[in-house]
């Protein structure tokens, strides 16, 4: 967890935590399952600790950086497809047209630091695909609760939180 500012929290001023999650927490991931039960409880953690602190001025939000050259890159290449699956060919692609930026999840983390994003809580932003660059200059008029969230959604199980 990142965090902006200082513990404990006097409740003065907005406090903005920020948790970095990979992309994959959405997805199964055979033989990657620790990796993906741990981003997905990363996710999961962030909603409900953004419950808990309504009240206190402070926004939790998890971020989703993309496919970013790291170790675990490595550790795909060398495991090979047997080990990977399709990780393995999702490197492979991804060596070839190029990873996602570090600078655009440093952006990110910058903006959900600043005032701009004082509104924004309990919510999973891609640094890739979600438009929070729009978000800069004035939030969305209106944010679907269960966008940016974890949720299921089939059309029968789906269940309307309260509020």
């Amino acid at each position: 967890m990142l965090s902006s500012g200082p513990a404990p929290y006097d409740g003065e001023e907005t406090r903005q935590d920020r948790q970095l999650r990979g992309r994959r927490a959405n997805f199964s991931r055979p033989n990657f399952s620790a990796s993906a039960v741990s981003k997905a409880g990363v996710v999961r953690f962030t909603e409900v600790l953004a419950d808990e602190l309504k009240g206190a001025n402070i926004q939790i939000n998890a971020v989703a950086p993309g496919v970013i050259k790291t170790r675990m890159i490595a550790e795909i290449l060398e495991a090979g497809t047997e080990k990977a699956g399709s990780d393995y060919d999702e490197v492979q692609s991804r060596m070839k047209k190029g990873f996602d930026s570090p600078e655009a999840v440093a952006d990110l983390i910058g903006f959900l630091a600043s005032a701009g994003s004082d509104w924004l809580t309990g919510r999973e932003i891609s640094a890739v695909w979600d438009p929070w660059r729009e978000w800069k200059d004035s939030a969305p008029v209106v944010i679907d609760r269960d966008m940016y969230t974890l949720r299921r959604i089939d059309g029968r199980r789906y269940m309307m939180s309260k509020e």
